[in-house]
């Protein structure tokens, strides 16, 4: 296996410890940390979604947008984990409606996400946060 999809699958594994997804519903959590399902794959049933709101990987198999959807999460004062920055090719980073999510932007988001070069677009809607957001972009 190569060095990248080591990372890739460890910086994966965090987000979902982080955001405590063993408590996810099962269509968000189907696959999530099967070894028998490609990464890519481990998001749910993507009939039930909306293109634009799935994971996506380039052909490569590298994650490039990476999307917490419906997860129904009450996980207050949670942190997305710095190892994020290992998916150095994602463009894409999306938060959708997760009520449970509440607290201050910048406690949610490392700085870090500056890190990712690559990174182009930062959705969250339908969650409770406070401005302002630490990230500056350049």
């Amino acid at each position: 296996m190569q060095q990248w999809r080591k990372q890739q699958l460890f910086a994966l594994a965090t987000v979902y410890y982080a955001f405590l997804g063993d408590s996810w519903p099962g269509s968000e959590k189907q696959h999530y940390l099967s070894s028998s399902v490609s990464e890519c794959d481990w998001r749910g049933d993507d009939t039930l979604q909306a293109w634009d709101f799935t994971n996506q990987c380039d052909l490569d198999g590298r994650f490039t947008r990476l999307t917490l959807d419906y997860t129904d999460m009450a996980v207050i004062g949670a942190t997305m984990p710095p190892e994020i920055t290992l998916l150095s090719s994602l463009e894409g980073l999306l938060f959708g409606n997760n009520v449970g999510i509440s607290g201050e932007m910048s406690d949610m988001l490392p700085t870090q996400l500056v890190d990712l070069s690559n990174l182009t677009r930062l959705t969250i809607w339908g969650s409770t946060f406070v401005a302002p957001s630490p990230i500056t972009w350049g």
